[in-house]
């Protein structure tokens, strides 16, 4: 069976969890601002709870609020794409071995890690759609690609530029532009 966005690849949305975000440090005006603002509206007192994400692009947040990625996704992911879920951690979202046993122990990537690996499953969903299966998407993401260098398509994931290139790949294979 396909998935329809990369959040079923993932695990669906009992996969991700809201973490308060690393924000920038406020002045003193505005936290008194906020002070103000809390006592005079009770319900201003704590923020907004985030829901877990229904769809692709329906991540609801509060502003300061991300979204982590649990670890059985990476799992299910690097399963899905035919790779050691360790390996995958190290080459592709760029996690030295022992961190990525101390995420599997928390059971969350932080959300760096977590951008990441929502990439990488939206690249492979992308593949799938592309190339009709899960399996020959697998097999083409791990796979050494003339157009792309010589490199595999999945080693170039770590990067937002490398990314690009993977799409712009599959666009060419979609519409049959094959150089």
């Amino acid at each position: 069976m396909q998935a329809k966005t990369f959040i079923d690849l993932l695990g669906g949305p009992t996969a991700f969890r809201a973490v308060a975000a690393r924000g920038r440090q406020k002045d003193a005006k505005s936290k008194i601002v906020k002070a103000a603002a809390r006592r005079a509206s009770p319900r201003l007192a704590r923020p907004p709870r985030a829901r877990p994400p229904e769809a692709a692009g329906a991540l609801t947040l509060a502003p300061h609020e991300r979204w982590v990625v649990a670890y059985r996704s990476v799992e299910s992911l690097s399963k899905r794409l035919g790779v050691d879920p360790m390996a995958f951690l190290a080459e592709v979202i760029d996690v030295a071995p022992r961190t990525a046993l101390r995420r599997k122990e928390e059971g969350y990537l932080d959300p760096d890690e977590s951008d990441r690996i929502l990439r990488v499953a939206r690249v492979a969903v992308r593949a799938e759609e592309v190339l009709g299966s899960e399996r020959t998407a697998a097999d083409w993401l791990r796979t050494e690609n003339p157009a792309l260098g010589g490199y595999a398509p999945l080693s170039l994931l770590a990067s937002d530029a490398g990314t690009e290139l993977v799409t712009d790949e599959l666009g060419r294979i979609e519409y049959g532009d094959l150089v």
